[in-house]
């Protein structure tokens, strides 16, 4: 009786990890020498750039939530795959589904494929290289960073100038969502991911630091948050100035309305005229009076 139940119990297992193995699908291709930890960081950092909250991770795979779905990224052999855990949940349970979760759509997974294949670059691979795991991030609700955009300002000139202020302090942009831009500093102690978006006429960030050490929770340093506050501001303005000059060069360059001439002169150009023609055929004066007093009357209209 107990080999039968283990028995059982051993093709049910096997019978479960089939169903999940048959769930995977691929997700990228690995370049050559990027290792599994490498690939699974990057995937993590572009989960996390697209708003997936981080609930399990290590250096062979990640597990991230977002509205209700539930995915699984997890390096095999020379590709990265994943797991909708909603597929698996149904699978595993054909008689009783679990509707936990709901299916990832099909975009979400186009988007985060194109992030995935985008960090998996040279330069991206290389920053990784650079410094210890990225942080597990959970993000929190964002504070104000500037409390006062310009108005008229398009998303996408607000969104240059943030990215502008960051490079300019080193930090290394990272996969960003539309209308938002997050990046990384890794200095002395810190390890910093921060994501910026707009919010009406405001702009916050979303903080993500931790002790590099020890892994602990911090926070931004002040003065950080301050440099880039003051920076972005300087790109703003100067992003506004550039677009009044342009503005003002158009209106210089659009030709003024041309001033019509006075009915009264033009009607006693015309009475000299005639009788200029009149001295002429008289013969009263000659063939170049004629033509030098005419070329005047002419230049005067």
């Amino acid at each position: 009786m107990k080999r039968t139940g283990a028995r059982l119990m051993a093709a049910l297992l096997g019978a479960v990890c089939i169903a999940a193995a048959a769930q995977d699908r691929n997700l990228a291709a690995l370049p050559g020498g990027v290792s599994a930890s490498e690939a699974i960081e990057l995937a993590r950092a572009s989960l996390v750039a697209r708003g997936w909250k981080i609930l399990l991770s290590d250096a062979t795979s990640v597990t991230a939530e977002s509205g209700g779905s539930r995915i699984r990224v997890h390096a095999v052999g020379d590709a990265l795959r994943y797991a909708d855990q909603a597929d698996a949940a149904v699978r595993q349970r054909s008689d009783a589904p679990d509707t936990r979760f709901v299916p990832i759509p099909p975009e979400q997974i186009t988007v985060l494929r194109a992030d995935i294949v985008s960090a998996l670059g040279l330069d991206a691979v290389r920053e990784v290289r650079a410094g210890p795991a990225a942080p597990r991030a959970t993000f929190v609700e964002g504070q104000v960073l500037i409390d006062n955009l310009p108005p008229g300002m398009s998303e996408a000139q607000v969104m240059r100038a943030v990215r502008d202020a960051l490079v300019g302090r080193r930090w290394v942009i990272l996969p960003s969502a539309p209308g938002e831009v997050t990046a990384r500093l890794r200095k002395g102690v810190n390890n910093t991911t921060l994501r910026v978006l707009r919010d009406g006429n405001l702009l916050r960030y979303v903080d993500n630091t931790k002790i590099r050490v020890t892994q602990d929770m911090s926070e931004v340093p002040d003065r950080w948050i301050s440099n880039l506050r003051s920076d972005i501001r300087r790109h703003l303005e100067e992003i506004r100035i550039a677009d009044n000059a342009r503005a003002q060069r158009r209106t210089t360059a659009e030709p003024g309305p041309v001033a019509a001439q006075p009915a009264s002169g033009a009607a006693n150009a015309t009475e000299r005229l005639r009788t200029l023609k009149q001295l002429f055929d008289s013969g009263a004066i000659t063939q170049g009076e004629y033509d030098s007093k005419r070329a005047e009357i002419l230049r005067g209209l």
